[in-house]
């Protein structure tokens, strides 16, 4: 489990020193791994106890093993091979792996038991994985409503009851309009299911159910950064596999 993945795990132990020595430390990764509790403490602005305890109350034994958590992921992020065709690849066998052994049947008795399913995507390629779980579910006789903007998914949240579920695709999980629309959905006691990349950020804390997907950037010489964005497809199909199994144990 990744930093971001505890942070959203344990976010209700934290308080808000502990989002400050965190905000610090996502945004100075790189520098984090090198200094010492007590530096790391001073540029927080919080004693050594509170960066201790911040260390413990994400289920670790100390600062020791933060750190440790730190240096790995740096060191992964970086691209510490030089063969990135085969780091990518390494992500990606991880990422399918991960999600084949995940227990979803929380999530696929809520889909099973919805009156409609609401599908959203954010940017670009969070749409166009909206647009293909819609077809998917199609192809397995159940229609799901795409909702193409921020204007239709505010008019259509009024009409949303609690018997029915919403599916959000989003990279960070972090807008106003997220901020906004979840707090409405919340309100109305509508379930939400949520596909993002970063472990700590309101979508995936307010959800119902949240599946992580770990966000890699590979350079590619000097001019070309690719992002891992074909995972979060693979994770819709197996989510839809492990539908269809779930469906199936139900019907026997």
């Amino acid at each position: 489990m990744k930093l971001d993945e505890r942070i959203s795990k344990y976010y209700d132990r934290l308080n808000p020193n502990d989002g400050i020595i965190w905000k610090y430390i996502s945004t100075h990764r790189g520098e984090c791994c090198n200094l010492s509790i007590e530096e790391l403490a001073a540029c927080c602005n919080v004693s050594r106890s509170t960066v201790m305890r911040f260390a413990q109350k994400l289920d670790m034994h100390g600062y020791g093993e933060l750190k440790s958590f730190l240096r790995w992921e740096c060191g992964e992020l970086e691209g510490t091979s030089q063969n990135i065709l085969e780091d990518m690849c390494s992500v990606a066998i991880q990422t399918i792996e991960k999600f084949r052994d995940m227990d979803c049947d929380a999530i696929c008795k809520k889909l099973c038991e919805a009156n409609r399913i609401f599908v959203y995507g954010t940017g670009s390629v969070q749409r166009a994985a909206a647009m293909e779980l819609k077809r998917m579910f199609l192809n397995m006789s159940i229609i799901a409503d795409n909702i193409l903007g921020e204007s239709e998914f505010k008019k259509t949240v009024p009409i949303m009851s609690e018997r029915d579920v919403v599916i959000i695709f989003s990279k960070s999980g972090e807008s106003a309009f997220i901020k906004d629309i979840v707090v409405a959905l919340k309100g109305a006691q509508i379930p939400i299911i949520s596909l993002t990349h970063a472990g700590n950020n309101t979508l995936a804390n307010m959800s119902n159910f949240n599946l992580f997907l770990g966000y890699e950037k590979f350079q590619v010489g000097d001019h070309l950064t690719v992002e891992h964005t074909a995972e979060m497809f693979m994770v819709m199909q197996i989510l839809c596999v492990k539908f269809v199994e779930y469906m199936q144990k139900q019907n026997q």
